[in-house]
C-alpha cells in the first residue's frame, strides 16, 4: 500500500502509484506481484493506480500473475487498477492477472476501461485475467484465503520457482499474486515424546523434519482423551520440535491416538495422524548413598543398592555439580543396567584416576525403555586414610618388636603395612603386611 497527497493529473508527481515504469528501457518482466492501494489519498481530484506505465517502446513489457487491488474510495471515480499511455503494441505479454477495484474504473488504455471485457478489447490481450476480490487475509495480511479464487488460476513461469514466503510454487498449476496458498502439511512420525503417568497435567513434545505452506497453529482431537484447542507455534520449514502438546492431569497408562490438525494464517487446514503413550510412573527405592571408595591412582569404580523400583527402568546417567566437575569428576553418560523390581546394586558408577578424596554429589537420571526419566540424588565419598605419626621409638639391640604412637587419624583406618628401605632390610627388619 503507497499513500500520497494526490495530483488532479495522472503520473507520479504527488500521486501514489504502486508500481511505476517510466522511462524508454525495455526488458519488464513482472510476475507474481501482489499490490494494494487502499489508502486514501488526501485529495479527492487524486488519481492513483496500482501500475503506472508510460514512455517503453514496443514489445518492452511481460506482466503476468500479479494481483493488482485497488480499493480506495476518496478518489474512487478516479482511481486505476492499471494505467498505461502506451499503445497495447508494448505488452508482448500481459495475461493472468486479476484487477480488483471497487471504484469505477478497472484501467486505462487509450480510455477509461470499466469492465474487464473492455479491457481485454483495449489491451487486445489478458484473455485468462480476472477481475475479483482476491480476499486477502486481511488489509494489511496479504496472504490469500484458502478459498480464493487466485487459487491455481496462474500460468507457469519456469523461472518463478517459490513465493513471497519462500513456499514452493505449484509446478503446473500455480496461484496468481506474491503468495502460493495450500493446505499445509508437517513431515513426522506422528509420534509424541513418551512421558510417565502423573497426577498433574504435563507437556509432551513432538519431531516434524519438515512443513509446505507455512503452518502457523496446531490442534488435536484425541480417542479417549480431552481435545486440544489451536494452539499457536513457530514452525519451521526445515524442521523442528513440536511443544506444548498437553497430556491431562491423571491420564492412565496405554497409547492414544488422535488427529493433528494444523492451520496457515491463509485458513487452510492439513491433518495427521499422531499417538501418545503414557508410562507407568517410573521409581526408584534407595538412599542415594553410593559405597565408599578409596583413593586411587587408578580409574576405579563405586556401587548403589536400591531396594525396590517401579516403571522397568533400563539406563542410568550422572550429571555431577559444579564442585565435583572442578575436582575432576566428568558426568556419567547413559549406562544400561537390568534393574530389578525387588532390588539389588548399580554397578560401574565410575570414579577416575587421582580424583581427591571427597564427597561428591549429583543427580542420576533414570531412563525406562519407553523413554520416561525420573531423577535421584546421588554421593559418595572418596577416602584417603591418614595417620599423624607420634615420636619413633627408641629400642635396645635385640629388641624384636615395638610400639609406634601417633596421634590423630583420618578416614577410619583399619589396617597398616611397612615398607622398609634397603639398609633396614639389610639389617634383617621384615615387610609388615595387612
Amino acid at each position: 500500500d503507497v499513500a500520497s497527497y494526490g495530483y488532479g493529473t495522472v503520473g507520479p508527481t504527488y500521486n501514489a502509484n504502486g508500481i511505476d515504469i517510466t522511462g524508454a528501457g525495455s526488458g519488464y518482466y513482472l510476475y507474481y506481484n501482489t499490490v494494494y492501494m487502499n489508502t486514501n489519498q488526501t485529495l479527492a481530484t487524486g488519481v492513483p493506480t496500482c501500475i503506472y506505465i508510460t514512455g517503453v517502446p514496443s514489445g518492452a513489457l511481460d506482466i503476468r500473475d500479479n494481483i493488482f487491488a485497488m480499493t480506495e474510495t476518496v478518489s474512487a471515480a478516479n482511481t486505476f487498477c492499471i494505467y498505461s499511455t502506451v499503445a497495447a503494441n508494448r505488452y508482448s505479454n500481459i495475461n493472468y492477472n486479476d484487477y480488483y477495484f471497487t471504484g469505477t474504473h478497472l484501467g486505462y488504455l487509450g480510455a477509461n476501461c470499466n469492465t474487464i471485457a473492455a479491457w481485454r478489447t483495449a489491451s487486445t490481450k489478458d484473455a485468462q485475467s480476472v477481475a475479483v476480490n482476491p480476499l486477502f487475509v486481511s488489509t494489511t495480511d496479504l496472504h490469500l484465503q484458502c478459498a480464493s479464487p487466485m487459487n491455481a488460476a496462474a500460468q507457469v513461469i519456469a523461472a518463478v520457482t517459490t513465493d513471497v514466503d519462500g513456499n514452493t510454487r505449484d509446478a503446473s498449476t500455480p496461484d496468481i499474486g506474491a503468495d502460493e496458498f495450500g493446505a499445509p502439511s508437517i513431515t513426522t512420525t506422528g509420534t509424541t515424546a513418551a512421558v510417565c503417568f502423573s497426577a498433574s497435567a504435563q507437556l509432551t513434545t513432538m519431531p516434524y523434519t519438515a512443513t509446505t505452506f507455512s503452518p502457523s497453529t496446531y490442534s488435536i482431537t484425541w480417542v479417549g482423551l480431552a481435545n486440544q484447542g489451536s494452539t499457536a507455534f513457530t514452525f519451521l520449514a526445515g524442521g523442528g520440535t513440536m511443544t506444548g502438546i498437553i497430556v491431562p492431569a491423571g491420564t492412565t497408562v496405554g497409547s492414544y491416538n488422535g488427529t493433528m490438525t494444523i492451520t496457515n494464517v491463509n485458513g487452510c487446514t492439513g491433518t495427521h495422524a499422531v499417538t501418545m503413550t503414557i508410562g507407568p510412573t517410573l521409581t526408584i527405592t534407595t538412599t542415594g548413598v553410593a559405597a565408599t571408595a578409596c583413593y586411587s591412582t587408578s580409574s576405579q569404580s563405586t556401587t548403589l543398592g536400591y531396594t525396590a523400583t517401579a516403571g522397568s527402568p533400563t539406563s542410568y546417567s550422572i550429571a555431577w555439580d559444579a564442585a565435583a566437575h572442578t575436582a575432576g569428576l566428568s558426568d556419567q553418560g547413559s549406562t544400561a543396567y537390568t534393574f530389578l523390581a525387588g532390588g539389588g546394586t548399580i554397578p560401574g558408577i565410575i570414579i577416575p584416576a587421582s580424583l581427591p578424596a571427597n564427597t561428591y554429589n549429583g543427580t542420576m537420571s533414570i531412563t525406562n525403555a519407553i523413554g520416561c526419566i525420573t531423577t535421584q540424588a546421588i554421593s559418595f565419598t572418596l577416602a584417603s586414610p591418614s595417620l599423624t605419626l607420634g615420636t619413633s621409638p627408641t629400642v635396645c639391640s635385640g629388641t624384636t618388636s615395638a610400639s609406634l604412637p601417633y596421634t590423630a587419624t583420618s578416614g577410619s583406618p583399619d589396617q597398616y603395612s611397612i615398607s622398609w628401605d634397603g639398609t633396614a632390610l639389610g639389617q634383617g627388619f621384615l615387610i609388615v603386611g595387612y
